[in-house]
């Protein structure tokens, strides 16, 4: 079962994300967290996941790029916010600023293989 967590403050555009997930992955996991502080408990219970869309408070974008969960327990993550990503972002991250487009978000979604059983 593909795993995703969705990471926003904002309830609508969690709901977007929800729907274009359950769309292209019926079958998904999907997890909406408020906070990364959320998103660290959850991840700490379950290990890994798939796929992650990350949007924050403005004060929590300057440290996306070194946060340690992001990097070693999502498989691919695309923050869903207007950053400014390092020269080099790391393998697997993406940024898609606000407003996001659905066909781009659902791009992400469809690029990952369904784990391994």
């Amino acid at each position: 079962m593909v795993r995703v967590l969705i990471v926003e403050r904002v309830p609508l555009i969690a709901l977007d994300l929800m729907e274009i997930v359950n769309e292209c992955r019926p079958g998904a996991a999907v997890h909406v967290l408020r906070d990364l502080r959320q998103m660290e408990e959850l991840l700490a219970a379950i290990g890994r996941a798939e796929l992650g869309f990350i949007g924050v408070a403005a004060e929590a974008r300057g440290t996306l790029f070194a946060h340690p969960m992001l990097r070693e327990r999502l498989g691919r993550v695309v923050i869903t916010d207007r950053v400014a990503p390092p020269d080099a972002p790391p393998a697997n991250w993406f940024v898609e600023p606000r407003p996001v487009v659905p066909a781009a978000l659902r791009r992400h979604v469809l690029s990952i293989p369904e784990p391994v059983s």
